[in-house]
């Protein structure tokens, strides 16, 4: 009899820690009193962030930024020259912290506490929005992984980068790990804890379902595309039915307890239809000459060609006018280049005149010296941004305006060889050292 009682209370001991198993979303910070689980509040300053997130996170509109994705994708009606599966846009390393919620989250933001007892029972779960035609349930039938969206022709797969994961409309989710914990030894959920997404719009032919096939549609429809969210002991969301459909009411815990939205909406992503033209081919690397600070103080300057080789649509409307169909050709600078040469004053309009160091001002770094294009022996401006329809002020030059070459033709599409110049000169606002160059720009061809 004794040993039967023993076993009573020791199973009665389990089942009690068991039952006290939980999770409880966190909205106040620490202020010293009243922090015990229960009261939604952080333990210690050292915790980590609080803020009163809870309820509407997870709601329409309420998704943040798709950061490196390009607000301009251009579409063809021509599956031969465009063919379905061309990626139009894509970005990776997306951070939790800027996609899931409307201004980003803070990384240190704590959104839930969990018992030392739920280790192994917490996860984020992912889906993409799987209950609307146009945002996450229909999957494009020429290209696996896609799902169709607002925009004809236009597909959008993410992925969750912790694990290469696709998102489908059937519910997946991964082990939440190195977590941090509070004096308790409670588990933090952070929002730095969660995985960064890559995100491709792909050229579908799969017309089933869409909103807009206008010649210029910027994604303005409020519908998630996909949704990350967190799934824990004594949460609504633990009820979401891993591996089922997303659709047909298996979304438990939304919005309230759901801490993003992944969408185009409110992203500046315009999609132009019209004949387009595509680079095929370029010198991937322009060696310039080597010259003596002496002979640059001097006024020489060292130069040195490159080769673009690209096709267009016999059709194709050659020009900077925006809202027309026109094709524009454009060199961008990267971010850090464009600061540094708007530092030193080398701008035109919104665009930079020079494309200087990639580590400029950086010891062992050329100081003093930036490169220019020239096309057709005159000066051309670099882009600082990759949104087309800016115009001339912003660096577009039409796309067929130099002594390109035409090279052949076939099937309605036109081959194109031209040559520039990469030029080494000397600019007056900073002062003169010596030093290695090396930088890089991305050539783009847009509908404008």
């Amino acid at each position: 009899m004794k040993i039967r009682t023993k076993l009573a209370i020791v199973i009665l001991m389990m089942l009690s820690a068991t039952a006290q198993a939980a999770c409880e979303y966190i909205i106040y910070p620490y202020t010293g009193a009243n922090s015990q689980f229960g009261s939604h509040r952080l333990s210690s300053a050292s915790d980590g962030k609080a803020e009163a997130w809870w309820g509407l996170s997870g709601a329409d509109a309420k998704n943040g930024q798709l950061t490196g994705v390009s607000k301009s994708i251009d579409v063809s009606s021509n599956n031969i020259f465009q063919p379905p599966g061309t990626v139009l846009a894509a970005a990776g390393g997306i951070p939790f912290t800027q996609y899931a919620h409307k201004g980003g989250w803070d990384p240190e933001l704590v959104f839930y506490r969990c018992t030392p007892d739920t280790a192994g029972q917490l996860y984020q779960a992912f889906s993409t929005n799987g209950d609307d035609a146009y945002a996450g349930w229909y999957e494009a039938q020429d290209v696996p992984g896609a799902y169709l969206t607002l925009a004809r022709n236009v597909a959008m797969r993410i992925t969750l980068e912790a694990t290469g994961q696709v998102f489908t409309d059937i519910w997946q989710q991964i082990a939440m790990t190195n977590l941090d914990t509070d004096k308790d030894g409670n588990f933090l959920i952070k929002a730095k804890n969660f995985s960064p997404i890559r995100v491709e719009l792909i050229k579908t032919a799969d017309t089933r379902y869409f909103i807009s096939s206008a010649a210029t549609y910027t994604f303005a429809g409020v519908n998630p595309n996909a949704y990350v969210v967190f799934r824990g002991p004594g949460l609504d969301s633990n009820g979401i039915k891993v591996g089922q459909a997303h659709r047909g009411g298996n979304w438990a815990g939304w919005y309230h307890e759901w801490p993003s939205v992944i969408s185009l909406y409110n992203n500046g992503i315009t999609v132009r239809r019209g004949a387009i033209c595509q680079v095929i081919h370029f010198t991937p690397f322009v060696q310039l000459p080597r010259v003596s600070a002496t002979d640059i103080r001097a006024g020489r300057s060292v130069s040195a060609p490159f080769s673009l080789e690209f096709t267009c649509e016999s059709n194709v409307v050659s020009g900077v006018v925006t809202n027309k169909q026109n094709v524009a050709l454009g060199f961008l600078a990267p971010e850090a280049n464009v600061l540094a040469a708007q530092k030193y004053g080398l701008t035109s309009g919104s665009a930079v005149t020079h494309l200087l160091d990639d580590a400029y001002g950086a010891p062992g770094h050329a100081r003093g010296v930036g490169v220019r294009i020239l096309r057709n022996g005159l000066p051309m401006n670099f882009l600082t941004t990759d949104v087309a329809g800016t115009g001339a002020s912003a660096g577009w030059v039409p796309v067929l305006g130099g002594s390109q070459v035409k090279t052949g033709t076939q099937s309605g599409v036109d081959s194109y060889q031209e040559t520039f110049e990469a030029r080494l000169e000397r600019f007056s606002s900073d002062q003169l050292e010596t030093g290695r160059y090396q930088a890089h720009a991305q050539i783009l061809m847009r509908l404008q």
